[in-house]
């Protein structure tokens, strides 16, 4: 099954429009509940000064540059920020409602971001390292937090792409990428914070280095895709032809012979002519009918002429050998075909083997197992429990049919899972998976602000 082609993180990257709606609704969320819970909703807040804030966040910052890591939490940062202004007499600022909801909403969100998995170690420390230019630009300009759109979040968005880059641990391995990348986020500091157009430059610069390794992703995946197609065609053909093998010798007592022949290469053989011909060549017809013949000539008298046994022969001959099969092996086989043929059941009883029955339990419950897992689709994603219990987001990328396989890839569209019914229920049932928001629909600010606006009308209820 094939999913629409993955060119919507590409789309999104080249949109530095894209208007975060859960963004909005999370500030108008959050800025109502904070002046429902405001002890004194009469009392006029005091006025304050954007540049003292911005100040006293400049100072903080320069008070804490030689402690690592350089990275307040939101409770933090508003008791760092007392403590300074506390040092300058300034202790009322914070009591302006509207100064504390904003360093309140940066600070959250990005504590948020980076307790996403999807967010690699390797460009966790990008986002900590933006933290105090990102408090100063929503005090230098009020459309970062009330606006449709704003470069500085769109930033944000663009930031998270390159976990494309990430090697296993987490890291950004390229010195060149990493040397570009010091440089587009580096254009953004406590003292440019405030500038007109600084984050619009820092964002031009960083999507020069995210598109390259979206395109990229998109490859690869389609690759996974393209794989999985073919590796499914042969997974299908070796179903059909065991079910075609089960209804002929499942549950039956057969001659040792025909088992003797499958393993040799006629088994190989079905499945070949399978995939190049179909169920309605004549050869696939042909090849089937060969083990009809000798089954049928069990417990019989010989049925077959001395002709049509050495015609059966040299046919048989011939497909083994188009396998490669060693001469003296399918001579070896040729010959016990035509004997067996010849023999009859009253001279020479034929060694007989009892074949198990199909596994009709496990088709079953197979079948039911499938019910449960109709809800997913290609494009979801899901994150799962990895080694020392480390949280993995993967996405669904392809799903095949009889049979049943659910092919999952990482953030940089390697193939990283390949689970059939029974597996992927089991790992669902023991809490080792679970669904998170698409990577792909959704960029890092809206994901965030989603699971921000969840919290939030729970504490409200």
């Amino acid at each position: 099954m094939r999913g629409p082609s993955p060119t919507l993180m590409i789309s999104m990257a080249e949109n530095t429009a894209y208007q975060p709606d859960a963004f909005n609704a999370f500030v108008v969320l959050f800025r109502y509940a904070e002046s429902q819970a405001k002890k004194n909703p009469a009392e006029a807040p005091p006025n304050f000064d954007p540049g003292a804030m911005i100040g006293a966040l400049r100072k903080l910052y320069n008070t804490n540059q030689g402690q690592q890591p350089q990275y307040f939490n939101a409770p933090r940062l508003l008791a760092g920020l007392e403590q300074i202004l506390a040092q300058t007499g300034q202790e009322n600022l914070l009591g302006n409602l509207e100064a504390r909801e904003s360093l309140q909403i940066v600070g959250l969100l990005l504590d948020t971001i980076l307790a996403d998995t999807a967010i690699p170690n390797g460009i966790a420390r990008y986002y900590r390292g933006l933290q105090f230019p990102l408090q100063i630009a929503a005090f230098a300009d009020p459309s970062l937090l009330e606006g449709k759109t704003h470069p500085a979040r769109e930033l944000l968005n663009q930031l998270a792409y390159l976990s494309l880059a990430a090697n296993p641990q987490g890291e950004i391995d390229n010195p060149e990428l990493l040397h570009a990348l010091g440089q587009a986020i580096g254009i953004v500091t406590i003292d440019s914070a405030s500038e007109v157009g600084v984050f619009a430059e820092a964002l031009e610069s960083l999507a020069k280095l995210t598109m390259p390794l979206l395109k990229s992703f998109a490859m690869r995946l389609e690759r996974v895709i393209d794989t999985c197609h073919g590796g499914h065609r042969l997974d299908r053909a070796r179903l059909q032809v065991g079910k075609e093998i089960d209804a002929r010798l499942g549950g039956k007592s057969v001659p040792k012979i025909i088992l003797d022949l499958l393993a040799a290469g006629w088994q190989q053989l079905l499945v070949l002519t399978y995939l190049r011909e179909g169920t309605e060549a004549e050869a696939w017809g042909r090849e089937l009918k060969v083990i009809d013949q000798l089954m049928g000539q069990l417990g019989k008298e010989p049925s077959s002429s001395q002709p049509q046994a050495q015609e059966l022969k040299r046919f048989i001959l011939e497909k083994l050998h188009s396998l490669g099969a060693e001469s003296s092996t399918a001579s070896r086989l040729a010959d016990a075909v035509e004997m067996h043929l010849l023999g009859g059941s009253g001279k020479n009883t034929p060694d007989c083997v009892t074949v198990p029955p199909a596994d009709t339990d496990r088709e079953e419950k197979e079948a039911l197992l499938r019910t449960r897992l109709q809800g997913f689709s290609i494009g979801n994603w899901l994150k799962f429990a990895s080694t020392r219990n480390v949280w993995m987001p993967l996405r669904l990328t392809w799903i095949g049919q009889d049979p049943v396989r659910y092919v999952f890839v990482n953030q940089k569209g390697v193939k990283s899972l390949d689970l059939d019914t029974v597996q992927f229920v089991q790992i669902l049932d023991e809490r080792r998976a679970s669904r998170i928001e698409s990577l792909e629909e959704l960029p890092i600010v809206e994901r965030a602000c989603k699971s921000l606006l969840y919290t939030l009308r729970e504490r409200m209820r």
